[in-house]
């Protein structure tokens, strides 16, 4: 799960004809909390335990993007797009907690809290959007609407220097990828 992502964006783009424009985007993520569980065996005999992992991650979002606008009526105009392209994922690293559960299990038994890096890896994205703008002078909109990115898997950590040495390669973990949904405002200007 993400937790207090914050992001900002701009965008170029040309309107083919009335109804049809199409843009490239570049959206930066400026953090990311990320905190999971995982439930697995830990140690000599293995045991069931669980951990609990914290870390976070920035990204860099560049999607090619078409829109259809449906008509003007008032001053507002209501679209449909969708959009592809690749996120840079780049995971901060990684703290994992483990505690002992169930039958079999030495509870005097402490984890040391283990630091891993993170990985950094480019994935397919694509987007679908809707929204509405609103005509506030002659070369300026208002532009509201929501997206939905869908951002494929890839490495989350890595194994750190020692256990590299000792034969672990690359990556240790990786994710499912993310569904983002997002509720966007911003200003388009037209130079034309």
């Amino acid at each position: 799960e993400l937790k207090d992502s914050f992001s900002v964006g701009a965008g170029i783009g040309y309107n083919i004809s009335k109804y049809i424009r199409a843009d490239i985007t570049a959206d930066y993520w400026m953090k990311a909390d990320f905190r999971g569980r995982t439930v697995g065996t830990c140690g000599t005999p293995p045991a069931p335990c669980v951990s609990s992992d914290k870390g976070g991650l920035s990204a860099l979002v560049v999607l090619a993007n078409a829109y259809v606008d449906l008509g003007t009526y008032w001053g507002l105009t209501p679209y449909l797009g969708a959009g592809a392209g690749m996120t840079n994922i780049d995971w901060k690293g990684m703290t994992t907690a483990k505690r002992c559960v169930g039958s079999g299990c030495d509870r005097s038994r402490k984890y040391v809290d283990e630091e891993t890096p993170g990985a950094e890896s480019w994935r397919f994205t694509y987007a679908f959007m809707a929204g509405i703008s609103y005509d506030v002078a002659a070369h300026t909109k208002l532009d509201f609407g929501y997206r939905y990115a869908r951002i494929a898997s890839g490495d989350m950590s890595n194994y750190g220097d020692n256990s590299q040495r000792a034969g672990a390669r690359n990556p240790r973990g990786k994710d499912d990828g993310f569904g983002r949904h997002e509720f966007r405002a911003g200003l388009r200007l037209t130079t034309w």
